[in-house]
């Protein structure tokens, strides 16, 4: 984050582009998400198969994005910043996460 948001002033660049839930998601989703690449070589050979690897990545990189977007939904009603798309996709998200399709 440090070169992204580079020079002296890089924590104060930090605090106004990131509030508190947004750097709580953005924690969130990097625990979350899929490993470096020396755990994913560890599962490849674990699995010994490169399409269950390629799921297992999709499956922890969707699980992170579903979490850390009910989070930031939630939050987002807690503070009062709710937009009616991410209410939208928040809902999608959950009937989906339940294994109900919409049809």
């Amino acid at each position: 984050m440090g070169i992204l948001y580079g020079g002296t002033e890089t924590y104060a660049n930090l605090t106004a582009s990131f509030s508190g839930i947004v750097a709580y998601v953005f924690l969130v989703f990097k625990l979350l998400c899929a490993s470096c690449f020396a755990a994913i070589g560890a599962i490849k050979r674990e699995m010994n198969n490169a399409k269950w690897t390629w799921f297992a990545m999709a499956y922890q990189c969707g699980f992170a994005y579903a979490v850390s977007l009910m989070i930031f939904q939630f939050g987002g009603l807690f503070t009062g910043n709710i937009s009616v798309t991410g209410l939208v996709a928040l809902i999608i998200v959950r009937l989906l996460s339940h294994g109900r399709v919409l049809s």
